[in-house]
């Protein structure tokens, strides 16, 4: 049997703002540094579909197939599975997290003839034993609805794997740049050389991001002090936290399913949003402050509950803590009040309390580890 083949696709979008440009960067970096690792792990054909193909011109190894860019991207993987026989894996625009060694056995279980995705839910890879199932995800918009469209429509049975930093841990905002940059310091993670290399070509702007986020994971290592924990956070997150982590911990886990709900025409609903739309946003951070020393804010559900029309870039600069960048009035009073906040709060997306909070958990604890080792 041929080795399984592997496709990762990219769509650029636009990049006005100086956070979208580093998110952009570090995301063709990851996908390139994937391709490289899936090369590594003995998959067959290694194909990046993308709308610009001049970004990875200099890519050894792989095939490099122009995309429609008003083509979804279920069309275009459906279209490219008749052309296509045996096992594939699709991988999106890459997983930073994820080494060759943990590539080799996905492709292993793959060509066993096992179905597998690294989250029923919120697919950011999956595995199949042959594409024709893939046919069912024409006109699909969101590629990580396509293991759960699978198992619902194409009554595909689809094994879940470990939820791990390096299954789940995604690169989608500069928090989670931030984050992998912190691994990197760590060495907590192995992160790719193309993706260190934009990390570093981002190091400035992206510093105050860092230092905010690494002084709310250290109070994860205080039994004194508290860290509240706030958007779609999983029952595997929170066991983590509990179980891991020396700090108390405050959790308001809400609005899992986030898209799929926007996605049905349902309004996306917040507890958290019902409070700031009362008191405003400096109220809201001036009040999760007084509850806890540092706070870990997915704010996606807050910005979807009170229908800010943020921008990409306005949520990319709210991550970085700019206030200055943003141009949507309430979010910019909010994301002022946090950067302003006597205790560290991190903003960013699902990423950050996800898999991004599982290797946090690690990179608090070697953190402590190492100032206690040059304190001694």
């Amino acid at each position: 049997m041929t080795n399984a083949a592997f496709w990762l696709c990219l769509r650029p979008q636009p990049a006005a703002s100086t956070a979208e440009q580093m998110v952009e960067h570090a995301r063709a970096a990851c996908l390139l540094d994937t391709a490289q690792r899936a090369c590594a792990a003995g998959f067959g054909e290694i194909t990046i579909h993308t709308t610009a193909p001049e970004l990875f011109a200099q890519a050894r190894g792989v095939s490099l197939c122009r995309t429609d860019p008003n083509a979804s991207i279920g069309t275009v993987v459906s279209e490219a599975a008749a052309e296509t026989a045996g096992p594939v894996c699709y991988a999106g625009a890459g997983m930073p997290a994820m080494t060759a060694e943990h590539w080799r056995d996905l492709r292993e279980r793959i060509e066993s003839g096992q179905s597998l995705a690294n989250n029923l839910h919120s697919a950011d890879f999956l595995g199949l034993p042959n594409t024709a199932p893939l046919a069912a995800l024409q006109d699909e918009a969101v590629d990580n609805a396509f293991a759960r469209r699978l198992r619902d429509e194409a009554d595909l049975e689809i094994t879940a794997l470990e939820r791990t930093a390096h299954t789940l841990l995604d690169l989608d905002t500069p928090a989670d740049c931030a984050l992998l940059s912190l691994a990197r310091r760590t060495d907590v993670l192995e992160i790719g050389p193309n993706l260190a290399d934009a990390l570093d070509h981002w190091q400035s702007p992206l510093a105050p991001c860092r230092e905010r986020l690494a002084a709310a994971l250290d109070v994860l290592t205080e039994r004194e002090q508290q860290l509240m924990v706030i958007g779609r956070v999983s029952a595997t997150v929170w066991a983590a936290l509990d179980r891991d982590t020396s700090a108390r911990v405050r959790v308001i886990s809400e609005e899992r399913g986030l898209r799929s709900r926007a996605a049905a025409g349902a309004q996306p609903r917040s507890l958290l949003g019902l409070h700031g739309a009362a008191v405003g946003g400096a109220a809201l951070i001036d009040g999760l402050v007084e509850l806890a020393d540092a706070v870990i804010f997915d704010t996606r559900p807050l910005f979807a509950h009170l229908g800010w029309g943020a921008s990409r870039g306005d949520r990319f600069s709210a991550d970085l803590g700019d206030p200055d960048a943003i141009a949507e009035p309430p979010l910019r009073e909010l994301v002022a009040a946090a950067a302003a906040a006597p205790a560290p709060i991190a903003l960013g997306g699902h990423s950050l309390v996800s898999g991004g909070l599982l290797a946090a958990i690690d990179i608090a604890w070697t953190r402590r580890e190492r100032q206690q080792d040059s304190s001694r």
